[in-house]
């Protein structure tokens, strides 16, 4: 099977994958039991999916996607058990949905965590943090938000 469009992009996770076309558009396909294709459901899809435009960068994490659009706002969809979307709470999303609250430069998907690097080249580190993962200089638990300078 090809790809419909021109792909300047690929993100893939443990079970599912994004692809970033040329023209801005996200398509998605793998497992979805969290909502990480976004396209609103939990079916797996086999076949590629049209989720989102006017995107200049993805990311995946275990259970979520990220994406950077034009504007500058970061969108995320699936599990945000953890926090990982960076915008205080732990509600996730079938469809991709605004969140962070402030413009970013960049972003990247872990296991249950998320860092975004914000236009004043701060980072802002969420998530899961048992383990330090978040380099916050503690393990403080299941759903952090710390700005790192």
């Amino acid at each position: 099977m090809s790809v419909a469009v021109e792909v300047q992009a690929v993100a893939a996770s443990y079970d599912h994958t994004l692809f970033l076309g040329q023209d801005g558009t996200v398509r998605a396909a793998g497992h979805n039991f969290y909502g990480q294709l976004g396209d609103g459901t939990t079916t797996r899809s086999l076949n590629q999916v049209q989720i989102l435009d006017y995107v200049n960068s993805i990311s995946t994490g275990s259970y979520h996607s990220l994406f950077l659009r034009e504007d500058d706002s970061v969108w995320a969809t699936g599990s945000n058990a953890r926090g990982q979307f960076g915008d205080e709470s732990t509600e996730g999303s079938l469809l991709p949905v605004r969140v962070l609250g402030r413009a970013a430069r960049s972003m990247s998907a872990g296991m249950g965590t998320s860092f975004f690097v914000d236009e004043g080249d701060r980072v802002l580190a969420a998530g899961h943090n048992r383990r330090g993962e978040l380099g916050i200089g503690a393990t403080t638990g299941d759903t952090v938000t710390e700005t790192l300078e």
